[in-house]
């Protein structure tokens, strides 16, 4: 993408990244989450969703363990399997070209009481902050240590129904980043801070949410680990949104800050080779594309995958659970959705796990976009002044081999479509020539008299000339044949239904003639 301004980040780029966002966060709603949508919904990619794996009482994915996490145990773990290139995002290219992508992802609240402190600022003399600071590694760029502020509001502890932790009235998410640069060692350009030794988990790129519910309460305590709430709000009046009218007790956030930590690994692999021989090792998202450099035979495939993998991961902004909190902020959250008139109405104990995997699933979606807008280009026309055009013939391949999906064609299989009507063709023309070919052979003395003539004679047609001549109506010609004849204006037997449960045919002169014997007794 080509350099932009300041005013041009700010007014274009960072709003189409959180439609983008948004965009994607909807496909994984109606395709990921809900599995029950019929495919038209969901039939904007090459496949309708990526397959992948989660443990969900998974361990502490950073070396400071229990010091660090909350639990040792009931943390989560994503990994997306091998994602083909040809088969799932649709880049068709010939197999030796094709790459695979594996992404891993670990969560886990963490402890925020060894990592944290009270302080006073004082801001002019009549002017001071209660703040509670965070100290997760030092900020990058920036004259202070810690990693995250929070501004406590002691005034708002003497309202009923305030929270102590802020006047807003829907939460706040703050997101930092920290990635692992292309030598393998912590990078302090491209993040947002420098771990501690507790979070530098090696060859993974790290991310912290936090969490802060300000004015919101609860209308139950809650137990989960990030939504924790126990402290007493007072009492506030139920509405139609909780199904209950009376009086309910209400809790605040346990703390003004609540934590959730992740890792991210990223792994490239030749398609054609094993992955335990052609893979590059899980690394941070800059550092896996040069590892991916000794993966690759020749020159070719290597600017073929400069030209498809890194822009691919590259509009994805790397592939990270954090970019989907980072772009939408508290709009990323699952929770919001039971929050009404500033109470959050009941939330499970796994709660942070939901949040997690809805963020896992946005990316996937977003992966999924993105290989289809390498080749299309941005949905808002606005991003095309900044895009880098083809430069060479590797770029121009790439941009004429993506598989889309269009109402305007339909897609068949010739090959099907000629067995179906060669087979049919034959089936048919069989039937047709088939009893002639018989019907020859029994002539000729091949086949015996009585056989052919009992098959004959077993046709419909044949079985209704037997019945009319057996009654003496018709002169009958083609007996023998397939279809037998009467000569012209020959009349046949009718249908007697005297007795309509046992119809049967009947001589009608005879019938005439009882009744004109009948007639004449009267007289």
């Amino acid at each position: 993408m080509n350099t932009m301004t300041d005013k041009n980040y700010w007014d274009t780029y960072r709003p189409y990244l959180a439609q983008r966002t948004m965009s994607s966060m909807s496909y994984a709603e109606r395709c990921y989450t809900n599995t029950n949508t019929i495919f038209q919904e969901c039939s904007v990619f090459p496949k309708k969703r990526l397959s992948w794996t989660s443990e969900r009482d998974a361990g502490c994915p950073f070396p400071g363990q229990n010091k660090t996490c909350l639990s040792n145990s009931g943390n989560i773990r994503f990994d997306t399997g091998y994602i083909n290139s040809h088969y799932d995002l649709g880049i068709n290219s010939p197999p030796e070209d094709r790459f695979l992508y594996r992404g891993v992802h670990e969560c886990a609240p963490l402890h925020t009481v060894p990592y944290s402190e009270d302080r006073i600022l004082n801001l002019t003399p009549t002017d001071t902050r209660k703040v509670k600071r965070y100290y997760y590694g030092d900020y990058v760029n920036e004259p202070f240590n810690f990693t995250y502020q929070y501004v406590v509001d002691d005034s708002l502890l003497n309202r009923t129904t305030g929270g102590p932790f802020g006047s807003t009235l829907d939460y706040t998410l703050a997101v930092h980043r920290a990635y692992e640069s292309f030598d393998g060692s912590p990078s302090d350009t491209d993040s947002d801070f420098v771990p501690i030794p507790d979070l530098q988990r090696p060859a993974a790129d790290i991310s912290l949410m936090y969490l802060s519910a300000n004015d919101v309460s609860f209308a139950e305590q809650t137990d989960d680990s990030w939504y924790s709430a126990h402290l007493p709000a007072g009492v506030g009046s139920g509405g139609p949104a909780w199904g209950r009218h009376e009086n309910i007790s209400l809790y605040f956030h346990d703390g003004p800050v609540r934590v959730v930590g992740c890792t991210s690994q990223h792994q490239y692999c030749n398609a054609n080779v094993k992955p335990e021989l052609g893979c590059t090792p899980l690394a941070g998202i800059f550092h896996a594309p040069i590892l991916a450099d000794s993966i690759w035979q020749t020159a070719k495939q290597r600017a073929m995958f400069q030209h498809s993998a890194v822009p691919i991961l590259s509009l994805t902004n790397a592939m990270s659970l954090a970019e989907v909190p980072m772009q939408l902020k508290a709009l990323s959250l699952t929770a919001r959705t039971k929050l009404t008139d500033c109470v959050q109405g009941p939330l499970p104990d796994n709660q942070w796990q939901l949040e997690v995997e809805h963020w896992f699933t946005t990316i996937l979606a977003y992966l999924q976009r993105a290989a289809v807008e390498q080749v299309t280009g941005p949905t808002n026309s606005e991003m095309n002044r900044f895009l880098e055009r083809p430069r060479n013939a590797e770029e121009h391949l790439r941009c004429r081999s993506q598989k889309i999906r269009s109402d305007a064609f339909t897609s068949f299989s010739v090959l099907g479509l000629f067995i179906l009507l060669g087979i049919g063709g034959l089936i048919i023309a069989t039937s047709y020539t088939l009893e002639v070919l018989f019907g020859w052979m029994a002539k000729r003395g091949m086949i015996s008299a009585y056989k052919r003539l009992e098959w004959i004679s077993n046709e419909t047609l044949q079985l209704h000339r037997l019945a009319h001549e057996e009654l003496g109506f018709g002169t009958w010609s083609g007996t023998a044949e397939g279809l037998p004849v009467t000569a012209p204006a020959e009349k046949l037997a009718t249908l007697d239904i005297s007795d309509q449960k046992h119809p049967r045919l009947e001589n009608p002169a005879l019938k005439f003639e009882g009744k004109v014997k009948s007639d004449d007794d009267k007289c």
